[in-house]
């Protein structure tokens, strides 16, 4: 049954207390087909009977572990360089030594702690040379929503310190980072790019700033993000658009696009961004640098704003592959403080980089992942992509997941449901706290009905066992991050 405008603001008064004004119960309707249609495509997933919502995987484990990968995006793949005066001059990809002091931003984070650990490059040089290139862009790509310049001067002076007593920690000692602003920095408000949260700010550091710190890393400041981390552009109502760093009419991708951005430009030399449905990996792939989604559990997400509690993630943006093992390597671990952190020991995630790909088994994701709207210029770099694999001794073979799209349709539905009671309170009581396109996410989340919401997690074992029996012949899939470019 269609519902009107009217018929929307009836429900919304009278069966949720939830004010609705016309504009946006007509908003929430079109989001409202949207959630009818993911439904039945949940309709056509055979649950076996009793099914719990968190069975175990056909492999034996509930943490699908150690297939934690990266796909080494080069930059402008996939969308056009602009050649503004925004955009570096040779490529951020193609500054890998410190010929000159102006390099220094654009080394991968591995070279960078390389030199810092034979003493040819202080902690506060490579402080400061990031902070320049952040003063330099911040008009033009609005990376950063705030910058600790102070703190981030005086943490690189302490590693410059404890260096030169012989006291070094490892390569994340003196690299500077940036930070998502969803993401708790003691001292430093989190915005979580909105107004809802007033003038929180945070007391104590997330548990995986604490954790950079201890490896000796240098917060820069925090990231842009699109609001509450809850879209895919960047643009957002509060803080203004973040901007792609090769095209900067373009979107960077989101939620974590003060993230990539900031990677990609020499703004950083890793950044942590979140994760629910793609908000690391899709700015990766849009600004040309490496996004890692871990394994759900892997990394701890205390002192991170929710979106939703059983999808979201924390991970690495970064310049190379080596460096996303590096900062995950910092992250990993168990959190007490974390009900839903994985006790799985961590890997050496470095030491799993080394070697060559013969022998390695990639499965090649066909149907709706190669299916339309696929730009034709993103299909032609994924096969390229995928001939230098071969090339390079891996062995292809096509893998074709029956229930992609109901994993597709129960994600959207567990999304909005989860998103929605987490800012449950804040909608009834500040709703003109919100951006209008959050405002409405959330408003189209209220009237998802709770058999919907439990047959989108119970799909999840379905989608779970699926994947295992793929990986029992795989090591890894290969597919589009995005079907489109930035637009």
């Amino acid at each position: 049954m269609d519902l009107t405008s009217a018929d929307l603001r009836a429900l919304a008064r009278e069966l949720l207390d939830l004010p609705l004004d016309a504009a946006a119960a007509e908003t929430c309707a079109g989001a409202l087909g949207k959630i009818r249609e993911a439904v039945g495509h949940l309709a056509a997933v055979p649950l076996p009977f009793n099914e719990g919502v968190f069975t175990e995987p056909a492999h034996g484990t509930r943490w699908i572990e150690d297939w934690e990968s990266a796909a080494d995006v080069p930059p402008g793949s996939a969308q056009a360089a602009s050649g503004s005066p925004a955009t570096p001059d040779r490529g951020p990809e193609r500054r890998e030594n410190a010929s000159t002091r102006a390099d220094l931003p654009f080394l991968p984070l591995e070279t960078a702690a390389a030199l810092i650990a034979r003493r040819e490059v202080s902690p506060v040089e490579l402080a400061r040379a990031v902070l320049s290139r952040i003063e330099q862009l911040t008009a033009p790509l609005n990376a950063y929503i705030a910058v600790t310049a102070d703190g981030a001067l005086q943490a690189a002076q302490e590693a410059e310190a404890e260096i030169g007593r012989g006291a070094y920690r490892g390569p994340l000692h003196g690299i500077p980072v940036g930070i998502k602003d969803i993401i708790d920095v003691a001292g430093v408000p989190t915005t979580g790019g909105s107004r809802i949260l007033g003038d929180y700010v945070a007391p104590a550091d997330a548990e995986v700033v604490r954790r950079l710190r201890a490896a000796g890393a240098v917060v820069i400041g925090k990231t842009h993000t699109h609001e509450l981390a809850g879209g895919g552009t960047s643009i957002n109502r509060f803080f203004g658009p973040a901007r792609n760093p090769w095209d900067p009419t373009r979107i960077p991708g989101g939620s974590s696009g003060g993230s990539g951005i900031a990677v990609a430009t020499g703004m950083a030399h890793a950044a942590l961004g979140t994760d629910t449905g793609g908000s690391v990996r899709l700015p990766a792939a849009l600004c040309g640098v490496v996004g890692l989604k871990a394994t759900f559990g892997r990394v701890s997400r205390r002192g991170v704003l929710t979106r939703a509690w059983s999808l979201d993630h924390v991970g690495p943006l970064t310049r190379r592959v080596r460096d996303a093992a590096i900062v995950l390597g910092a992250l990993a671990g168990h959190d007490a403080g974390d009900p839903q952190s994985s006790r799985r020991a961590a890997a050496d995630y470095l030491a799993a980089c080394a070697g060559d790909l013969h022998g390695l088994r990639v499965g090649v994701l066909e149907g709706p992942f190669f299916a339309s709207p696929l730009d034709s210029q993103v299909a032609s770099a994924v096969a390229a992509a995928t001939q230098v694999l071969g090339g390079l001794g891996a062995a292809l073979r096509p893998v074709r997941l029956r229930y992609a799209q109901a994993a597709a349709s129960a994600a959207l539905i567990v999304t909005m449901a989860e998103a929605s009671s987490s800012q449950d309170e804040n909608l009834r009581s500040h709703p003109e706290g919100f951006g209008d396109d959050m405002r409405v996410a959330y408003e189209a989340g209220e009237f998802i009905a709770a058999r919907q919401y439990l047959r989108a997690l119970r799909t999840r074992p379905v989608v779970q066992r699926e994947l295992g029996e793929a990986l029992r012949d795989v090591d890894v899939l290969l597919c589009p991050t995005t079907p489109v470019l930035p637009w």
